[in-house]
């Protein structure tokens, strides 16, 4: 919803282009809002919002096939009726060779089921590898275990960031 990451990337780093995207209309105005409050301090010139529905991607999005290197995604994995349908956009809209890396909590079965679909059968040769992650920083780790002995909200299932990295394979593959 805030693209914070994005926002974060295009500060620090000159990227050819970074996209921010929602699938709400109210949070990609939000997401222009915030760009045009930091455009004096982005390195990346070329960087914008758009909505993106992965529920409609070729009807209304097929200008973005294998157009990036990398995708991020934080928290995007909850929505059962869309698992399927955000992995076709990932597959789609990776270059060959291109990296999706995706932070969310586990949330009961969201998270192993997203990983599922990216190791099935229907995109089992569109990503070259498929990697989790649990331990993928020793201070973000430490923390985990500090709230989870001392704070009594603390819910790994719905608190504790998981690494998942899609590498989609060089050959293009069809994802249908």
């Amino acid at each position: 919803m805030t693209c914070l990451a994005g926002l974060m990337l295009g500060c620090a780093c000159e990227c050819a282009k970074i996209m921010l995207t929602d699938g709400s209309e109210d949070s990609v105005s939000n997401l222009d809002k915030s760009i045009e409050r930091n455009r004096s301090s982005l390195r990346t010139a070329d960087l914008c919002s758009r909505v993106l529905r992965w529920d409609h991607f070729e009807e209304q999005h097929s200008d973005l096939k294998e157009s990036f290197d990398f995708v991020l995604s934080a928290d995007c994995l909850f929505f059962d009726e869309f698992r399927v349908d955000l992995t076709k956009t990932i597959a789609a809209i990776l270059a060959p060779g291109g990296e999706a890396i995706i932070m969310a909590p586990k949330r009961g079965h969201s998270l192993d089921d997203f990983v599922s679909i990216c190791r099935g059968e229907q995109f089992g040769h569109t990503f070259a590898s498929v990697e989790v992650d649990t331990h993928f920083d020793d201070h973000v780790y430490r923390l985990c275990e500090h709230y989870l002995k001392n704070s009594s909200n603390y819910s790994p299932v719905r608190h504790q960031q998981i690494l998942i990295t899609l590498k989609k394979s060089h050959v293009n593959s069809s994802c249908s």
